[in-house]
């Protein structure tokens, strides 16, 4: 993380943000109510309830494209399947919007360390600097220092050749005192010259260093201000996971009714989703809104799939000394089976409810379209009543006998 402007941490480097900290308050209140709202959604829903409304939509679609009374159908049908049912659809929905998570924390990975080894250059080389810069002002005092100890002997040994003057000093004696003079006048004069010297190089130093400060800090405000670039590359990322992928592998674009619909959906779940992570910064959140979204454009391509292609699954059930029973699965209870009849000429299908104490055998076959699922179920009912069962005549077992009769065998020819 970044720290405030003009606060100093241990190495003494100023950091480079500059943000004014007014704005922080507003941001973290417009996130504090966007988790709010979202988590009041996800308690009132929940990702189960929202997976059995879209098991539910699927199973009332098919009824209705069966003919079906829809409502009474999906009212008998257990909980259990209605949230199978929409898992096995929702998967797609689950996968993009894991696919986007990860794309989106990859790019802001990527970008956090790129900010992180920028910082940690740039840091260490203004340390290194204001450490050179340090010795050197350290080397111009000490020079500065010898300087003025020369100056002050030069001073001193002029003050001796003036009193030798005065008190009219042999003239040996006062050549070797100027000697002297002369010499501390040098050597001061060089002690000078090296302190200038020293104070000149710590300068640079110091110049160095603050330099490479000012660099440290462009460096890290071109590393926020990338945010944009960053923010721009996640939506970039949100937009091709959960609009663009779905609808290049969706196959009712050609349509161009249904295409309009299916871009505005998959648009208005880039949007919510891609605000929802703008809003929060939180990868679950916008994990779960993006499933969610997702499986609104799942929902919409499942609407078309089975109003273009409806598909039921087929049932046969034996009903011991009853005629074998074919139709529509709709639900099996402990207590009742529920099947559709097939539509024959005018008759319109129907529920039936029938008690599960009456059956003896049940097979239940794939989705297919209703008039192969009507061919399926008749096959399922002749594999049925082709099957032997023991039967036992006062404890002693006697030969296997067919399932079905040749008269309710005969029946399933009539039924169909």
């Amino acid at each position: 993380m970044v720290a405030s402007p003009g606060v100093k941490g241990d190495d003494g480097l100023a950091s480079a943000d500059d943000g004014g900290g007014g704005g922080g308050g507003g941001s973290s209140k417009g996130q504090d109510l966007v988790l709010k709202v979202l988590g009041a959604v996800g308690t009132g829903i929940g990702i189960l309830g929202f997976v059995t409304f879209f098991g539910g939509a699927i199973l009332w679609l098919r009824a209705k494209a069966a003919g079906l009374p829809a409502n009474e159908a999906v009212a008998v049908i257990p909980k259990a399947v209605l949230v199978t049912t929409g898992a096995s659809f929702l998967v797609p929905a689950v996968l993009l919007a894991l696919l986007a998570v990860l794309v989106i924390a990859g790019v802001h990975v990527g970008f956090s360390l790129r900010a992180r080894l920028v910082e940690r250059e740039s840091a260490g080389r203004a340390r290194e600097l204001r450490s050179a810069a340090g010795a050197a002002i350290r080397d111009a005092e000490q020079q500065e220092h010898l300087a003025a100890s020369a100056r002050a002997l030069a001073t001193k040994q002029g003050g001796l050749v003036e009193d030798a003057r005065r008190q009219d000093a042999p003239d040996a004696h006062l050549r070797e005192l100027q000697d002297q003079a002369e010499t501390q006048a040098g050597e001061a004069q060089a002690a000078e010259m090296a302190a200038r010297q020293a104070r000149s190089a710590a300068e640079r130093r110091m110049t160095e260093a603050d330099n490479a400060q000012a660099t440290l800090a462009m460096a890290l405000r071109r590393a926020r201000g990338s945010d944009i670039v960053q923010r721009g590359f996640e939506c970039g990322a949100a937009v091709i996971v959960l609009a663009v992928l779905p609808l290049a592998l969706d196959g009712h674009l050609g349509h161009f009714g249904r295409a309009v619909v299916l871009i505005s959906v998959a648009a208005v779940a880039v949007v919510v989703s891609v605000a929802t992570y703008l809003a929060t910064e939180k990868f679950l959140w916008f994990g779960v809104v993006a499933f969610i979204a997702v499986g609104f454009y799942t929902g919409a391509t499942t609407y078309f799939r089975t109003v273009d292609s409806p598909k039921v699954e087929p049932v046969a059930a034996l009903r011991g000394t009853r005629p074998p029973l074919t139709g529509v699965f709709i639900a099996d209870t402990p207590d009742n089976l529920y099947v559709g009849t097939f539509r024959r000429g005018d008759q319109q299908p129907v529920l039936l409810v029938i008690p599960r104490s009456q059956i003896t055998d049940l097979a239940v076959g794939p989705l297919l379209p209703p008039p192969a699922a009507r061919g399926r179920a008749l096959v399922l009912a002749q594999a049925e009543c082709h099957q032997r069962i023991q039967q036992a005549n006062r404890g002693k077992a006697v030969a296997a006998a067919f399932s079905c009769t040749n008269d309710q065998e005969a029946t399933l020819s009539t039924s169909q």
